[in-house]
C-alpha cells in the first residue's frame, strides 16, 4: 500500500472509522512483524500486538499522516527494546535460565533456507545495529529514515549501519 493510501486511512481511522483502522492495521502488521522477528525472536507476535494496540491507542495524536509507516516502525523499536531490557534484567536476576532466541520452522525452498541464514546472521548483531541494518537494506529506509524511526541523530544512525556491515562481514568471513 502506498504512503498517500496509508495516510488516507490514518485520516478516516483519526475521525472514528474502524474498517479504516482495521485495514490500517493490517497493511501495517506483515513489515512490522518482520522487524519485529528480527529483533526479538520468537517473542515476535506478542510485541506485534503491544505494537497495534498502541498504534490504535495512540493513532489520534499523529499530526503527519503520511508520517505512519515511520512511526508504527518507531514504536514497534520502543516495545521491542522494552521486551529485550525485560529479558536483560531476568537473565541477570537468573544467568541459568536463559531462553535462546528461536528461529520460525521455514519451508524447504531456497529463498526460505536464505532468510533462515540472513535471519540467523542479523541475530548475531547488537539489537541496536540489528534494527539499523533491517530498517535500511530490508526495510529499503533511507539513512534519514531509519534515523527518524528509531528517534537517532544521523550520524548515529551511520555509525550503528557501519558498525553492523563490519559485524556481518566479520561473521560471514569466519565461516
Amino acid at each position: 500500500m502506498t504512503s498517500p493510501d496509508l495516510a488516507a486511512l490514518v485520516l478516516r481511522a483519526q475521525v472514528g472509522d474502524r474498517a479504516a483502522l482495521c485495514r490500517l492495521l493490517a497493511a501495517l502488521q506483515d513489515s512490522l512483524e518482520a522487524y519485529l522477528r528480527t529483533l526479538v525472536g520468537d517473542a515476535a507476535p506478542d510485541v506485534l500486538q503491544e505494537t497495534l494496540i498502541r498504534v490504535a491507542t495512540k493513532l489520534k495524536h499523529l499530526r503527519a499522516p503520511g508520517a505512519v509507516r515511520a512511526w508504527a516502525f518507531r514504536i514497534a523499536g520502543r516495545e521491542a527494546f522494552k521486551r529485550l531490557r525485560g529479558q536483560q534484567r531476568r537473565a541477570e536476576v537468573a544467568i541459568d535460565a536463559q531462553t535462546p532466541v528461536g528461529v520460525v520452522p521455514l519451508t524447504q525452498t531456497e529463498l526460505a533456507a536464505e532468510v533462515y541464514l540472513l535471519d540467523k546472521v542479523l541475530q548475531q548483531l547488537p539489537p541496536a545495529s540489528r534494527a539499523v541494518v533491517w530498517l535500511h537494506y530490508i526495510g529499503q529506509m533511507s539513512i534519514g529514515d531509519v534515523a527518524a524511526t528509531l528517534e537517532i541523530k544521523v550520524g548515529t544512525a551511520k555509525s550503528r549501519l557501519a558498525y553492523g556491515i563490519a559485524k556481518l562481514r566479520a561473521i560471514v568471513g569466519a565461516r
